[in-house]
């Protein structure tokens, strides 16, 4: 916390010159009612206004060096973890909220934009071209997309897709789109906040908290005292809970260069870094993997595509060149795979399929990633001091707690005065 005055500091202090000033004038003037008046009302501001200090003091440090029921936040550290951990993934990363984001995307669209920004298609081709310059002596179409068909099943099977969707996936998330996408989860999770659906169950934990502190007959009467006085409001905690929650998720989506925000980007790109080691995971993807590959049809395009390149062959040309090195054949090559690209991004039946399985692909990613977001906050906060850790607390409900503080010195000084009037009716 800062050391510098604030204005509850200042409020406090201007009730003590206050609380000196009536009583040095009681001294010359005992008889002045008025003189009476204000100094009760003074005392009762600067009680206030005390005991204001004390509640607020004795959330992060030992006020006066008073060691009972004092220093709390640090000495509840644990529980201050465990409680934002169970906040984050019960109020805004469900698991029937990270299901239905996952159905909200277009994974089919956004793979092949990729290829295609990649120009995989003509990588494609080059290297069927260059394998069939090596066949040219075999002429038997349905033999070689045969042999063909298996090579590449094989290639297929050998090779990881999980990885190659960690890597589409960390630059989605390093893309615009991905920051937009960021952008509207936390604003979600702002609309979620501002719905007030956070605020009974907060209010529940401190009533449970505050209930099973207040066992022993000193301690209820502490409470008694603190609740009827307004030093311990619920409500208003849990409103500043609220607020201080909004401020900051509104920080991070405002502010791209926000701390916490680049701490969950990173621990995202971590957690997909280590997807290949979930096995269930690797195993899904290799099932999506053969059912594209089997909804493709290869064996039949492959024939296809022989046939064509073998009419091409064999018609030689004036010069005697062999015509797999000229252009028509790279344009056949070309044009097949250009059309299965077309029938993935138009067969309506198989991109339905694909991106249901992608769709459950990413459910367990972010089921995972999930998981992770434990981590975060542990490692996060733990790795915070006890100062470093009350700084950031009273950083972002400064604001509440002088206003908490000065309630004590104005509540005090109303009802010092009510009853010195009441009193002094009845006298």
């Amino acid at each position: 916390m800062q050391r510098r005055l604030n204005q509850a500091d200042k409020a406090l202090g201007v009730a003590a010159i206050l609380f000196v000033i009536c009583l040095l004038l009681k001294i010359y003037y005992p008889q002045s009612i008025y003189i009476k008046g204000l100094l009760f009302c003074a005392e009762a501001a600067l009680i206030g206004g005390i005991a204001d200090w004390f509640a607020v003091t004795a959330l992060f440090k030992k006020p006066l060096g008073f060691p009972y029921h004092t220093e709390i936040i640090p000495r509840k550290r644990e529980q201050v973890i465990e409680g934002c951990i169970k906040l984050v993934q019960k109020e805004f990363f469900t698991k029937k909220q990270m299901l239905l984001w996952s159905k909200e995307g277009g994974f089919i669209d956004y793979i092949l934009a990729y290829v295609e920004k990649n120009n995989f298609q003509k990588e494609i081709s080059r290297r069927i071209l260059d394998y069939f310059e090596q066949l040219l002596s075999s002429l038997n179409a349905e033999a070689l997309a045969m042999q063909l068909d298996m090579l590449i099943h094989e290639k297929v099977q050998n090779t990881k897709l999980l990885p190659q969707v960690k890597n589409m996936m960390i630059d989605f998330i390093n893309s615009e789109k991905g920051s937009t996408q960021i952008d509207i989860l936390l604003k979600r999770a702002i609309q979620k906040v501002e719905e007030g659906a956070i605020n009974d169950k907060v209010k529940a934990y401190l009533e449970e908290y505050l209930e099973e502190k207040s066992q022993g007959l000193l301690s209820m009467m502490m409470m008694f005292v603190a609740k009827q006085s307004n030093v311990l409001n619920v409500d208003e905690i849990a409103q500043t809970v609220q607020a201080q929650l909004i401020y900051t998720l509104t920080e991070m989506r405002e502010n791209h260069n926000h701390q916490m925000r680049r701490a969950l980007i990173d621990e995202l790109k971590n957690s997909l870094h280590r997807l290949p080691d979930n096995i269930e995971l690797c195993q899904s993807f290799e099932s999506l993997k053969m059912s594209v590959f089997s909804g493709l049809q290869t064996k039949q395009l492959l024939k296809e595509l022989i046939e064509s390149i073998i009419i091409s062959l064999k018609r030689p040309d004036s010069e005697g060149n062999a015509l797999v090195r000229q252009a028509p054949l790279v344009e056949i090559i070309t044009t097949n795979v250009e059309n299965a690209l077309y029938t993935l991004k138009n067969d309506i039946v198989l991109k339905r399929n694909l991106e249901s399985y992608l769709q459950d692909v990413v459910g367990r990613a972010l089921l995972e990633g999930r998981n992770m977001m434990a981590v975060i906050i542990r490692d996060v906060l733990e790795g915070l001091t006890k100062e470093e850790l009350n700084r950031l607390i009273y950083e972002k409900v400064e604001e509440d707690l002088i206003w908490i503080r000065m309630n004590g010195c104005i509540v005090g000084a109303s009802i010092g005065c009510i009853i010195f009037i009441g009193l002094h009716l009845v006298g």
